[in-house]
């Protein structure tokens, strides 16, 4: 384990920023605005409403379609994420049956009650007249479909899309009645994280270059234990305690870490994802070198370190860590772990 990070968080796109588009109605589809060079695109939309249409004991729901995986937040507050489980399969096919299609909806309740969204958007203010703040989809890839039957009967792979979409409109409204607050039809895509464009990981000077990143937002010289709920880039030069031999590999074990992306000296150990497991072990891969684990526990939690990573024989590892709600990284670890044999 090392204590030693540093971290600085994801700042949100300004309202006029020469990497997004102008706000539209006809939104722009995530790949189309990625080039498929990142995972990431966000979504921002401007919200007001007046005081008579607050009920600050009611919760928040933002409804939309959206591909795949969604974090919403009001300025700089956290609202939510998408609920799980995530179903791979989008319409029902000749293997699934669902009662009610999936597709790409996306219902997304506040963690909070109004009364604690608005004391964190107006700090003070006991009771504000009107209400107006800047709101933030960070929308995730999670990569293409498996094939044509995922999207139904007879869907084409060709009808694959990712980001936010605009139809049916976004909105927002109270959770008790179902009573719409404000639909929201204009949106301003930009793609990327300001830390890719900023080539984080491959920065000769992470720490330096996550400096400049948070000069935009905010710089954590020391790391907090808790969740900031925030995407957050961390960084930490950790010294290897052991030689390796040949038959050994290192792990991250990554199971105190939310979801997101890890590097190690500039190479990509992956994509992370603390999803706990829904289905039961399958039959078929007993006796296999696959471990499977219980359901509700983590589907993984350890990621290969890549060899070429360590071929500079370093004495440190330094290691670059995205994760899309913050969660703290004092909680990561090292391991040497034999390399299994095939029999």
């Amino acid at each position: 384990p090392t204590e030693n990070w540093k971290g600085g968080r994801e700042p949100v796109p300004a309202i006029s920023t020469i990497r997004s588009e102008t706000e539209t109605e006809q939104f722009l589809d995530q790949i189309s605005l990625t080039h498929d060079e990142s995972d990431y695109c966000w979504y921002s939309t401007s919200v007001s409403f007046q005081a008579e249409q607050v009920r600050q004991d009611d919760y928040v729901i933002f409804e939309c379609d959206a591909a795949d995986f969604i974090h919403v937040f009001c300025e700089q507050s956290y609202l939510g994420t998408s609920a799980l489980p995530l179903f791979e399969d989008r319409r029902n096919n000749r293997w699934t049956k669902y009662e009610r299609e999936p597709g790409f909806h996306q219902r997304v309740k506040s963690i909070g009650r109004l009364r604690e969204l608005l004391a964190n958007l107006h700090p003070g203010v006991s009771a504000p007249t009107s209400v107006s703040f800047r709101m933030h989809v960070l929308c995730v890839s999670l990569g293409m479909i498996k094939g044509d039957w995922q999207l139904g009967a007879k869907a084409n792979m060709l009808d694959e899309r990712k980001g936010l979409f605009p139809s049916p409109v976004p909105v927002l409204k109270f959770e008790s009645d179902g009573k719409i607050i404000q639909e929201l039809k204009q949106w301003q895509p930009t793609p990327k994280l300001e830390g890719e464009h900023l080539k984080l990981a491959s920065s000769s000077s992470p720490f330096d270059t996550l400096s400049t990143l948070a000069s935009h937002s905010e710089m954590y010289q020391t790391v907090r234990p808790e969740s900031s709920l925030w995407p957050t880039w961390y960084y930490a030069k950790v010294p290897l305690s052991k030689a390796l031999s040949s038959s050994e590999n290192l792990v991250l074990d990554l199971k105190s870490m939310s979801k997101g992306y890890s590097w190690v000296n500039g190479s990509c150990c992956g994509r992370f994802w603390n999803v706990a497991g829904t289905n039961l072990p399958v039959g078929f891969l007993h006796g296999s070198p696959i471990q499977q684990t219980d359901v509700n526990q983590p589907t993984q939690r350890f990621y290969r370190i890549p060899p070429k990573a360590l071929q500079n024989k370093s004495e440190h590892l330094e290691i670059l860590i995205f994760d899309e709600l913050g969660f703290s990284p004092q909680g990561i670890s090292i391991h040497a772990i034999e390399e299994v044999q095939n029999p």
